[in-house]
């Protein structure tokens, strides 16, 4: 192994050698390119210098800003290698050399090793709380019941009781779950720090998951129970809610440890959810780039301003049609594009889907503009305001978040609202990566899929394909998108993103399964292992009357998966095909806040002026999904989607002709 290491060490030391000698990598290149992938940029580079780069496929969606004037192409290669820490090599085909950025191995392993790390230090802790739950005192059901029997409600006051008992509730839920989980054998802990899924049931067929006799009680007694009983209190009581199905869990995130807990009671399919979390910590990330790691030479001299106009059209987002809403928002790359018109500077930087709130800014130091980036910009403690609202607009002015006042989870706060750069000048480039590209990576999606979004939404609404492709994205994808969706021009609807698990379900099959399923019907014989986990998730609740067989109990991977041994109960009811059709489609008209009118006459006539920039056109769809079995009996879910139309009325009434 050493002499391995030894050779691939002499290998690069010859291959830096002599790709110095090349002579083509001295050709000037001109570039303006903003948050494209590095996929789309290096084929730029090689149309202008006949070079052929490459990059690997794993980083080939990375998304880069460049914005040089006729450098040489050695030092964008360079400058590429400083950035995001990557490597080049090459290799001579046919008497050409051609050039292959890629991951180091040393980096990819810190990638993807960080968040185990930062867990397993977090462990204890959350052990810690358990415990401190477990031996917790709760009120019991008896003072709950006297809490609601004393609270007056009248007229003005009209809270549903449920609200007034759920803080003490909680509590008894929390005591119920820790309790669960002090249960567990040390091979369970591992597989829930490994991430898998636990479940059990008050009705498991498995001895082995069913809520042990001695918590049974707590968990008759715990929230979900007394929720409903205290919701319908005339129509239904625990007895009808006698089947719980109990799922603990530690989420997939960038950068939070959190244990959760999904609660599920009732017969399917009036089946009552609760979920929450009982432990949640920001995890101390693990940055593969140390900060101040990048060169850093004197700051290049010099102010930039910039008016509200500018900053506008850099950014180029949709303009909210709301007059209240009159924030500008911009990603750093905006910002550094006016550096490069205003100052000339040459930069090369990484880039992210993430935008602040900013403002004019009017001869502001180069330096103190950089140096904010590193203290969560636009933000201070106690504030939360764009810079340019700071006294005198300096962001030199920001008030250092490392002081002692300043609480560990305020800055655990800006630091995911508002992500920190760091930045360096070696004379001729300006770089600027992030100080956290774990979290920001996994939030990231990528250009080829967001294009072909934009494009749906643009030619009039985002479909079934469209919505099904985010109903698969992992979790910090979703979040961003969720949040972001308006500021990347792709209008997902009243609806949001949906997580049915119809949606899902149908989000992992092929275009051509996804035909099948439409003219006919699909067999289900050729399904891999993640489509057929998310076909089973479908399966209880429309099978199984009663809620019981069927049950999810067991150990389950990420993707849906049970690993402890075979989910026997449901592959009995395991469908032989799969069908689906449009069962209805609905068009009205709505504000953000109202639905208007099913016809534009009737919308036109109750609208204000001032609410016609507001309108939208709606499409309501339901598909019937039909599961098929071996016996000829079917069943069958319902899925809403929710679209919405980029057509907006014009601001102003147009004149009637005549």
């Amino acid at each position: 192994m050493r002499n391995l290491a030894m050779s691939l060490f002499i290998v690069l030391i010859a291959c830096a050698a002599c790709a110095a000698d090349d002579a083509r990598l001295d050709k000037p290149i001109t570039l303006s390119v903003k948050g494209e992938a590095l996929a789309d940029i290096l084929p730029l580079i090689e149309k202008q210098t006949g070079v052929r780069l490459k990059v690997a496929y794993d980083i080939a969606d990375q998304k880069a800003t460049i914005f040089v004037d006729d450098k040489p192409l050695k030092e964008i290669m360079a400058g590429l290698k400083t950035v995001f820490q990557y490597t080049w090599s090459y290799t001579d085909f046919k008497g050409e050399r051609r050039y292959s950025l890629s991951m180091p191995i040393k980096l990819r392993r810190q990638r993807d090793n960080w968040r185990k790390q930062a867990i397993d230090k977090a462990w204890p802790e959350f052990e810690a709380e358990v415990k401190r739950l477990a031996d917790r005192p709760v009120k019991t059901r008896e003072e709950l019941d006297k809490m609601f029997e004393q609270t007056e409600f009248t007229a003005e006051r009209t809270i549903p009781p449920v609200y007034l008992v759920s803080n003490f509730d909680w509590e008894r839920r929390e005591k119920a779950v820790a309790h669960l989980y002090q249960t567990l054998s040390s091979d369970l802990v591992k597989a829930l720090r490994d991430g898998m899924t636990i479940c059990w049931s008050l009705d498991s067929p498995e001895p082995e998951w069913k809520i042990p006799a001695a918590l049974q009680e707590e968990f008759r007694e715990g929230t979900i129970y007394y929720h409903v009983e205290l919701n319908f209190p005339e129509t239904r009581t625990k007895k009808d809610y006698g089947t719980l199905n109990v799922e603990l869990s530690v989420p997939s995130s960038s950068d939070k440890f959190v244990v959760e807990v999904l609660e599920r009671v009732g017969k399917a399919p009036d089946t009552t959810g609760y979920g929450g979390k009982i432990y949640e910590k920001s995890l101390r990330r693990i940055v593969p780039f140390p900060k101040n790691s990048l060169p850093r030479k004197a700051v290049p001299d010099g102010e930039v301003s910039f008016t509200e106009k500018e900053l506008e059209d850099e950014a180029g987002l949709p303009k909210s049609p709301q007059p209240w809403r009159n924030e500008i928002y911009v990603n750093r790359s905006d910002l550094l594009a006016l550096f490069h018109k205003k100052l000339g500077l040459q930069i090369i930087s990484d880039h992210y889907s993430h935008w602040y709130s900013w403002q004019a800014a009017d001869k502001c130091p180069v330096k103190g503009f950089l140096e904010s980036f590193e203290r969560f910009p636009g933000a201070r403690p106690g504030e939360l305001k764009p810079l340019g609202e700071f006294p005198g607009g300096r962001p030199g002015e920001l008030k250092p978040l490392d002081e002692p006042d300043v609480p560990e989870h305020y800055t655990n706060y800006l630091a995911e609202q508002h992500p920190a750069a760091d930045w360096g000048w070696d004379g001729r480039l300006l770089y600027m990566r992030t100080m956290d590209p774990v979290r920001m990576d996994s939030r990231e999606i990528p250009n080829r899929t967001l294009r072909r979004w934009q494009a749906a939404s643009g030619a009039g609404s985002l479909g079934l394909n469209e919505m099904a492709e985010m109903g698969v994205l992992p979790k910090d994808q979703r979040d961003m998108l969720e949040i972001n969706h308006d500021r990347l021009g792709i209008e997902v609807g009243r609806g949001g993103i949906g997580l049915d698990p119809a949606i899902r379900f149908y989000g992992l099959l092929s275009p051509s399964q996804r035909q099948l399923m439409l003219d006919g019907r699909l067999g289900t014989q050729a399904f891999n292992a993640e489509q057929r986990s998310a076909l089973l998730a479908l399966v209880p609740r429309a099978m199984n009357p009663e809620g019981r067989k069927g049950s999810r109990v067991g150990i389950y991977d990420k993707a849906g998966r049970r690993v402890d041994k075979p989910d026997a109960a449901a592959s009995e009811v395991y469908p032989e095909f799969v069908r689906l059709a449009i069962k209805s489609q609905e068009e009205w008209y709505a504000t953000e806040d109202r639905q208007v009118a099913k016809t534009l006459d009737a919308a036109l006539k109750e609208l204000e002026d001032w609410e016609r920039p507001l309108l939208r056109k709606f499409v309501h769809t339901t598909y019937e999904m039909t599961l098929i079995y071996a016996d000829g009996a079917e069943t069958t879910r319902h899925m809403l989607i929710y679209t919405c139309t980029s057509w907006r009325l014009p601001a102003e009434p147009e004149k009637p002709s005549n």
